[in-house]
This record gives structure tokens, C-alpha cells and sequence, in this order.
């Protein structure tokens, strides 16, 4: 069967809807891992500001699907909220006067961070392969970005030279 013919659908995707949260137990046994979440993608028409008691989001409205990579469930939605990074990236996308719609599919994963309030960061990989018409990507062939090499190491510096004996008042070597 296809995913979409066994696909639940749900009122919107986020990482609590497919995922049940963040499992912290985890997180705390591999703290220099990541765990992968979900997978989502679609077709978002429309970035619309919102809020809640956590603060500021954009809810995206178009077709979306999302994977479970646990369970491999799948679910789908006219609705997806996501996290902050996924939703810079996706908001930025549809901010430009003239854009339509905008194809997106990120992998959505976790992180350890002990220095975060929720002791966690969402990780995004972008699922699409770069358009080469992407003007990103053209920028970057234009400035040689796919080809960067190292910098060289720094020379050693030459040994100090000695120091001068000392001078009398008449600038002569003292003996």
C-alpha cells in the first residue's frame, strides 16, 4: 500500500501530534546524538502568525504529510506547525510578494542541549535536493562556495633574537 492510502488524518502535524513529545529519558542517555523524529513535507500556501502560551509561531496552511520514524506511522494535514528552525526556514520562503506556494521536506530531529531552557534543540535537514536555480545555491557557485579549501597553517615564528648585552651610558657593550 501507498502512504498515502493509509495515512491518518488529523487536524494539524506537529512534533506532538506524530511524535507524543519529546522523550527526555533518551535524550539524557545519548547526549552527543541526535534522534530522528519525523520526516515532514508538502505544499504550503500560506504562513499565518499566531500565538500561544509558548509565544509566537507561524501555522502554514496547505497539504502536509509526516512520517514517524519510529513507528513509520503516517499522518497528513491541512495544517502544520513547526518547530522554529523549520518554520524560519519555510516562513522565509513564502515571505516574498510574489511566491505562490512553497515545496518543502525537512527531517525533524532532537538534540541534547544542557544550556537550552527545555534542555533540548530541534535539529532540521532539508529533505530536497538543491534546485540549481536556487539563488542560494547559484550564489554560492558564484563565490566558489562548493570548492572552499583550507587555509593554510601559519608559519612558526622565527626564534627571538638574543637580547643585546647591555649598553653603558655611551651606548658601548658592557664588560
Amino acid at each position: 500500500m501507498s502512504e498515502k492510502a493509509t495515512a491518518t488524518i488529523v487536524r494539524k502535524i506537529t512534533v506532538k501530534q506524530v511524535c507524543g513529545g519529546v522523550d527526555f529519558d533518551a535524550l539524557i542517555a545519548s547526549p552527543d546524538k541526535r534522534i530522528d523524529l519525523m520526516d515532514v513535507y508538502g505544499i504550503a500556501g500560506k504562513a499565518l502568525p499566531d500565538t500561544s502560551d509558548y509565544g509566537e509561531f507561524l501555522r502554514f496552511k496547505g497539504r502536509f504529510r509526516a512520517v514517524n520514524l519510529s513507528t513509520r506511522e503516517v499522518f497528513e494535514a491541512g495544517t502544520a506547525i513547526l518547530p522554529g528552525v523549520a518554520q524560519d526556514l519555510l516562513g522565509g520562503a513564502l515571505a516574498g510578494e510574489e511566491v505562490k506556494d512553497v515545496s518543502f521536506g525537512f527531517r525533524l530531529s532532537v538534540a541534547y542541549n544542557p544550556d537550552a531552557v527545555t534542555k533540548y534543540e530541534y535539529k532540521v535537514i532539508s529533505l530536497m535536493e538543491l534546485a540549481k536555480d536556487d539563488p542560494l545555491t547559484m550564489l554560492g557557485n558564484s563565490i566558489g562556495a562548493g570548492s572552499v579549501k583550507a587555509l593554510a597553517a601559519p608559519k612558526a615564528d622565527p626564534a627571538p633574537a638574543a637580547d643585546p648585552a647591555p649598553a653603558d651610558s655611551k651606548g658601548r657593550a658592557k664588560k
